[in-house]
């Protein structure tokens, strides 16, 4: 279900290959793309295309041979030999192809098992009715943070969607980056990201805390709680918010409670040790 990268390989004058796509790039509407969501691994092969340019200098002066460094980083053949074959100019344009076409079938084997994982809940037939993004969305949850869905899963608790300080909140999120949400849910829910489909299992409840602008939000991630001082302005409410998320460990209450009760304990061992004595 993911976009499948394509690579573009030339060789430099002194022999060396190098990538002109960063490693994980992914192309989207792509028919590489598209043939992966469908479940057909290798469709997408055929249609990458490696450009190269011829070299001046022999390749083989700067020790490159038809092999590569694998993902474990070990050294992997092209072919049988292949590490001891050198790349020279003339058969540049061969290496690069190959380079190509094995970074483009390595994870064959793991997309033809993910494959048949997939059929046994949902007929591959029917796969081939959604687009890889559709299959991204329902496997990986929405890719962006909507606080309008947000809202609407939402239930308060000793406060309403009226109050003051719940709008405060929201004018703060609406005004956020993605990154930040995506923290927002990270500290609340313990999830990076909401369900793209209804519907959801859980959904977030907001309790108003005592006054005090000071104050930074404390979250139950276990209940998908927010609480939330009573500030004074949506200013304010921004900033705390904004500080509460850039630091990320979200004071939990649960988290608070668990080291009190550490705490305790540790004193109370200390206490018997002394009587002990």
């Amino acid at each position: 279900g993911a976009p499948v990268g394509v690579a573009s390989v030339r060789v430099a004058a002194d022999g060396t290959a190098i990538s002109d796509t960063p490693a994980g790039a992914a192309v989207e509407d792509s028919p590489e793309a598209e043939s992966a969501a469908s479940g057909d691994a290798g469709a997408g092969v055929g249609a990458a295309a490696a450009s190269s340019t011829a070299a001046p200098a022999p390749a083989a002066a700067a020790g490159l041979t038809f092999s590569y460094m694998g993902l474990a980083g070990e050294e992997v053949e092209l072919f049988e030999g292949g590490l001891l074959a050198p790349v020279t100019p003339e058969r540049a344009s061969d290496f690069a192809r190959l380079l190509l076409e094995r970074r483009l079938t390595a994870d064959a084997a793991q997309l033809r098992a993910m494959r048949r994982g997939l059929a046994t809940v949902v007929p591959l037939q029917l796969l081939r009715l959604w687009s890889w993004r559709d299959l991204r969305r329902r496997v990986c949850r929405a890719p962006e943070v909507d606080v309008r869905a947000l809202q609407s899963h939402t239930t308060y608790r000793n406060c309403t969607a009226s109050h003051d300080c719940v709008r405060y909140l929201w004018e703060a999120l609406e005004s956020m980056t993605q990154r930040q949400r995506r923290m927002f849910l990270r500290l609340t829910w313990r999830r990076g990201s909401h369900p793209a489909t209804e519907p959801w299992e859980q959904g977030l409840t907001i309790e108003l805390g005592p006054r005090g602008d000071e104050r930074l939000p404390r979250a139950r991630p276990s209940s998908f709680m927010l609480l939330l001082p009573r500030y004074s302005s949506a200013e304010i409410c921004r900033k705390r918010l904004a500080a509460w998320l850039q630091d990320g460990r979200g004071f939990s209450e649960e988290a608070t409670e668990g080291a009190r009760g550490r705490g305790a304990a540790a004193a109370a061992a200390r206490a018997a040790g002394e009587e002990e004595e």
